[in-house]
Order: structure tokens, then sequence, then C-alpha cells
């Protein structure tokens, strides 16, 4: 779990002491936890097939480092959507 979301969760329970927020909680938890297992999915899946193209001769070594960091970017823009997750009970209460 990333240090932001530790932070808005740390935010929810110190600051705002609401029960009300736990399903938000226990939601926000579980996507991130979806998120980590298809990041890590990914990044398995492109380094084998990098790795075996390059095994195969297919793919330089310069080639295969560049679709690693890639790869490795594609997994940090992936995560970023976790960004946009909202907690909307408070929206509804009012």
């Amino acid at each position: 779990m990333s240090k932001i979301h530790l932070h808005k969760i740390f935010y929810t329970t110190l600051v705002a002491d609401d029960l009300r927020r736990i399903p938000f909680l226990i939601g926000l938890s579980r996507r991130v936890m979806a998120k980590i297992k298809q990041n890590i999915a990914i990044s398995l899946t492109l380094n084998a097939a990098v790795a075996a193209c390059a095994a195969f001769g297919l793919l330089s070594p310069t080639a295969g480092a560049l679709v690693h960091n890639a790869g490795s970017v594609f997994v940090v823009l992936n995560s970023l959507f976790l960004l946009n997750i909202r907690d909307t009970s408070d929206e509804k209460q009012k």
C-alpha cells in the first residue's frame, strides 16, 4: 500500500472518527489490493515475454532494458487511477 493511501486511511480514522466511513475504507483496500495484483501480473508477464525474446535473440539488451523501464512506468501510471477514488458517504448524508 502506498504512502498516499495510508495517509488517506489515517486521516479518515484519526481526524474524522466517523464509523460510517468503514465501508469506504474496506472498498478502498480491496481496490488497492486488486490493483497491486494486476500490476504484479502485468509486470511478470511483460518481463517473461521480454526475457523469452532476449533468449531467442529477438531483442537486444538495450531494447530489453527500455521495454522493462516502459513496463515500470506503465505500472506506476496504472496505479495512479487509485487517486480518483472518492468517498461519497459525506455527500449522501447532506
